[in-house]
C-alpha cells in the first residue's frame, strides 16, 4: 500500500463537482430592474436560474457570464418579448451581469 488514501467520486444529482456544492433547492436570489442599465447580479459561481418578464420588454436584454457586460453571453432576449418566465439553468463562472438596452421591467434568479 502506498498510504495514500483512496479517493471515490460519487456524483448524485444536482451534483456541481467543481464548484464543489450540492444543489439540493429551487430558491435563489431576486434582482429587479426596471431601467436601461447594466446591473451586476451575482459574482462569482453560480446559476441563472430564471428571468421573469413582467412587462412587454423594451429593448434587448442581455445575460453576460462576468462581472461587466461584455464577454460570454448566456442568454439574450429580443426586445418586445412578451410578459412571461424564461427557465434558463444555466451555470455561470465568473458572474452574471444583465444589460437592458431600456426600461424593461424583469426580475433575475439566481443561486448556487
Amino acid at each position: 500500500m502506498s498510504g495514500y488514501p483512496i479517493v471515490e467520486q460519487n456524483v448524485r444529482a444536482g451534483e456541481d463537482v467543481a464548484a464543489d456544492v450540492q444543489r439540493i433547492s429551487d430558491s435563489g436570489t431576486p434582482t429587479y430592474i426596471a431601467t436601461a442599465t447594466t446591473t451586476l447580479v451575482a459574482s462569482g459561481r453560480g446559476v441563472l436560474k430564471r428571468i421573469i418578464v413582467s412587462e412587454t420588454a423594451a429593448g434587448a436584454i442581455t445575460v453576460y457570464d462576468n462581472t461587466a457586460g461584455s464577454g460570454t453571453i448566456i442568454a439574450l432576449f429580443k426586445a418586445s418579448i412578451i410578459e412571461q418566465s424564461f427557465e434558463i439553468g444555466a451555470d455561470f463562472a465568473v458572474g452574471c451581469t444583465i444589460v437592458t438596452a431600456a426600461a424593461s421591467k424583469i426580475t433575475v434568479i439566481t443561486g448556487a
